[in-house]
């Protein structure tokens, strides 16, 4: 994206063009990738960039000599009302960055420098970036800039927008949970949502993960839109493909999303690979499982279907397998969010279902967003002491260990266990592991003699309401035994 045209660059020669002096200024936009995308209900349905995206223009010059740069203004084109859109949250010589910001609910907004401000000076061998990141609240913009100049004499203005058309931006803060203007989507997206409909247009793209394991991958769309389910059965013969393979391919859509098929390799990249290795087996009748799960995700009316479907979840968990649990749960919430809600009580069980599938799996930023959303979800929905708030509050704090024991760890791990103690009470099996949870928290910051104190209350209790052979109170048993072998222990 730029200004004007490039034309020719005379480095060197003793005088400038009067082209040149005439049209100084080559000026290149980038929106830097974040961890938000934000796709709009249009037809066909667009992305756009977000309040707060960083917009890094880089400048320079045609000519051998300096020009001077007098000022940078922002000018709002156009205002709507924001439409409907869709959220993704998944799980950027030396060029010195120029940050700068302003608030687009002015109607004249104002650039405002957060370091230097103009003027500066560019050449064909001195270039500037700038780092541009506007904010809206409240309305759609489209918005463009305006960058004054000086060279030999002479005045002028630049004007910098997307290829000759606005810059457009969207005020994620409309998107609220229960906002009427958001899809309902976030980690994975609803049926029929902008950037399904955007990724479903495709036709190329590249391979961005595939597990020859699971014989399961996904494509990047080439123009943008949610990653489509890429299945062995869409390959050509041969080797897998690797990430980064550009495809071409056609989309079907099914029941549990768009998926890729008649995939064709360009290039040579996964040309000479050997063929694909046969998939581990999974538990007995674990294919059969998953296969009526899909097949009947839609039936989500009877309680007791959404139950059985948990107690499947729970139980590939347990089996150790991630990968499958993972493909049902994403199937799953895909449904049951589109039936129920996206707040739904059972919509978020599967969700949080999916956040522990992704940590084991090792995608641990996507399992803490998921934690995160479905944490906020269910603290909104159903308040602080619910019992499913509680575990969720336990799941981010796991999350969040990872990143080592922080203060908010600390706080989710201690309100969890006082929640729980007032909402379930003390001999609860939910309470007494809240308080082995905490335990290790104490051991891994080395506080052993808050540890023991912990971990030998949580033990007496697990033992007189469960048995001395519970595993939650075995866990506390151990739990113990390590915090005794810490120093500063007094017999």
């Amino acid at each position: 994206m730029q200004a004007g045209s490039i034309g020719s660059l005379h480095v060197g020669q003793a005088g400038d063009p009067a082209a040149a002096l005439a049209d100084p200024i080559i000026a290149t936009v980038e929106v830097e990738p974040s961890l938000t995308s934000v796709y709009v209900d249009d037809d066909p349905p667009a992305e756009v960039a977000h309040s707060g995206a960083v917009h890094v223009i880089t400048v320079e010059a045609r000519t051998t000599r300096a020009v001077v740069l007098l000022g940078l203004r922002p000018v709002v084109v156009s205002r709507r009302p924001p439409r409907r859109a869709c959220v993704e949250v998944r799980m950027g010589g030396i060029i010195t960055p120029r940050p700068f910001t302003a608030d687009f609910d002015d109607d004249r907004p104002r650039l405002t420098a957060l370091q230097q401000d103009f003027p500066f000076s560019v050449s064909a061998t001195d270039v500037e970036q700038f780092h541009f990141v506007p904010h809206v609240s409240a309305t759609e913009v489209g918005w463009r800039l305006e960058l004054d100049w000086l060279v030999a004499g002479r005045r002028g203005t630049t004007v910098i927008d997307d290829g000759g058309e606005p810059f457009r931006m969207y005020p994620t803060e409309v998107l609220a949970w229960e906002s009427d203007l958001s899809w309902g989507c976030g980690m994975s997206h609803l049926p029929g949502c902008p950037s399904e409909r955007l990724a479903a247009l495709s036709r190329h793209g590249v391979v961005a993960v595939f597990n020859d394991h699971t014989g399961r991958g996904l494509v990047q769309p080439s123009n943008g839109g949610q990653l489509l389910s890429l299945p062995r059965s869409a390959l050509p013969a041969g080797g897998p493909p690797v990430p980064g393979q550009p495809v071409t391919y056609e989309v079907r859509q099914l029941p549990t999303g768009p998926r890729v098929h008649d995939v064709r390799f360009v290039g040579e990249e996964a040309a000479g690979l050997p063929d694909a290795a046969p998939s581990r087996p999974s538990p007995p009748h674990a294919e059969a499982w998953v296969q009526e799960i899909i097949d009947h995700a839609e039936d989500h009316a009877p309680e007791s279907f959404r139950a059985q479907v948990l107690d499947v979840l729970d139980r590939l968990n347990a089996t150790g397998e991630s990968g499958l649990g993972a493909t049902v749960a994403r199937s799953v919430q895909r449904a049951w969010g589109t039936a129920l809600g996206g707040n739904h009580r059972d919509t978020l069980a599967v969700a949080n279902r999916l956040a522990g599938y992704l940590f084991k799996l090792g995608e641990h930023q996507q399992a803490y967003d998921l934690f995160h959303s479905t944490y906020e979800r269910r603290l909104r929905k159903l308040g602080a002491d619910d019992p499913d708030t509680l575990t969720s509050a336990s799941n981010l704090a796991l999350a969040l260990s990872r990143h080592g024991i922080t203060d908010q760890v600390r706080e989710l791990r201690e309100d969890t266990l006082r929640r729980r103690r007032r909402v379930l009470g003390e001999d609860h099996r939910d309470t007494l592991w809240a308080a082995v949870d905490l335990g290790t928290l104490h051991l891994l910051a080395e506080e052993f003699a808050a540890a023991r104190a912990v971990f030998a209350e949580a033990e007496q209790r697990a033992a007189a309401a469960f048995g001395p052979d519970d595993a939650t109170t075995t866990s506390a048993a151990r739990g113990l035994a390590a915090a005794l072998r810490g120093p500063a222990y007094d017999s």
